[in-house]
């Protein structure tokens, strides 16, 4: 996606895995209290960044995560963001979190977002947040030496 007269870039919105994450948060000796707690924490961006760079080393520029975010609440069936079969629903997640989408292109360092959860027992909640963009900023699209 390219806005005005800058290049398309390829950027990520990531639900970690709690239990693998958590594992490892525990491993470093770092403290947590929730999903929304573990995924704010800087050590945790920086080994999602991490994983990001390695895979981005095999990669073409233009195919580059060159953003990423990692998102405070795990994507739920119950809250329509995910199919039963745990497919993500692509148009569902991109109006729910358009606010994140935008600040993602429009090279914003976080973005406010409101989502309803639904627990188990049917009870529902709204969760406000607000989400770090991690990488280069937009406007500075990494680029490979000469």
């Amino acid at each position: 996606m390219a806005f005005g007269d800058q290049r398309p870039f390829v950027v990520a919105m990531i639900a970690i895995d709690a239990q693998t994450v958590g594992t490892w948060a525990e491993k470093q000796g770092l403290a947590y209290t929730s999903f929304m707690d573990l995924s704010r924490k800087p050590e945790v961006a920086g080994l999602i960044g991490a994983e990001i760079a390695k895979a981005n080393a095999s990669l073409p520029d233009i195919q580059q995560v060159k953003r990423y975010l990692l998102l405070t609440k795990e994507l739920e069936a119950d809250d329509a963001e995910m199919t039963r079969t745990r497919k993500v629903r692509r148009r569902f997640v991109a109006e729910k979190y358009a606010s994140v989408i935008d600040a993602f292109y429009g090279g914003k360092e976080s973005a406010d977002v409101t989502v309803e959860i639904t627990f188990e027992d049917g009870r529902k909640s709204v969760l406000n947040s607000t989400i770090a963009n991690h990488g280069k900023a937009a406007a500075e699209p990494a680029r490979r030496a000469a």
